[in-house]
């Protein structure tokens, strides 16, 4: 395991990411000098806070473990959908839920306006 580059590439991330060592430790549910003795090479990156890291930010392992790649995963759009509507199903989310069977009891109609609506939103 080469530590120094784990240390290299989680500051490197973090630095991405644009969080403090305060603000990656609340999201990974870790001490703040656990990840600061990590990027001091004092502590090894295990293998579990490495999974946390790349399911939490989509950060590619081979990039997390060498530096070589891109940083993070890419995805595609159908994976992400994937990805926020089994975070909504198993959420206690219900407004999210009740958006998305509203949708789906829309009509072609009212699905195009709506649609035309959020592509606007989003420019």
């Amino acid at each position: 395991m080469n530590i120094k580059k784990e240390k290299t590439t989680l500051k490197i991330l973090r630095d991405e990411l644009g969080l403090s060592q305060t603000e990656l430790a609340d999201i990974l549910k870790m001490s703040p000098s656990s990840i600061s003795k990590i990027e001091k090479s004092e502590r090894p990156l295990t293998d579990r806070f490495a999974s946390q890291i790349i399911k939490e930010f989509g950060v590619n392992e081979k990039w997390l473990r060498t530096g070589k790649g891109k940083i993070f995963i890419d995805s595609s759009n159908d994976e992400l959908i994937a990805e926020i509507a089994a975070n909504i199903i198993n959420s206690d989310d219900k407004f999210m839920k009740n958006v998305l069977i509203a949708f789906n009891k829309l009509t072609k109609e009212q699905r195009s306006f709506l649609i035309d609506f959020v592509k606007e939103l989003d420019k």
